[in-house]
């Protein structure tokens, strides 16, 4: 994230460390999924800040995108990763 624009690194770059390069820790086999709450950067002391975070970024799935006119102001972060819990193939 820069200047508060989330993008697509196109690789396993972690999303908590955003100055530097910093692979995620978080490492599994094929067909397993990944655990949010697995990860050792998820700690309790950074949870507040996550869940801020989490509340107030926005995100444009197409999934939920207004297909036809209007303006659309995307959803939050948090309700786009409570969608792919849901679809329960990762527990973020």
């Amino acid at each position: 994230m820069s200047n508060g624009v989330m993008g697509d690194s196109g690789s396993n770059q972690c999303g908590l460390v955003i100055n530097m390069a910093s692979p995620c820790h978080m490492e599994f086999e094929e067909g397993d999924f990944p655990n949010w709450n697995a990860c050792p950067l998820n700690t309790v002391e950074r949870r507040g800040y996550l869940d801020m975070v989490a509340d107030s970024t926005k995100v444009f799935p197409y999934e939920f995108c207004i297909k036809k006119g209007g303006k659309w102001e995307g959803i939050s972060l948090k309700e786009w990763a409570a969608y792919i819990e849901s679809l329960g193939r990762v527990k973020i």
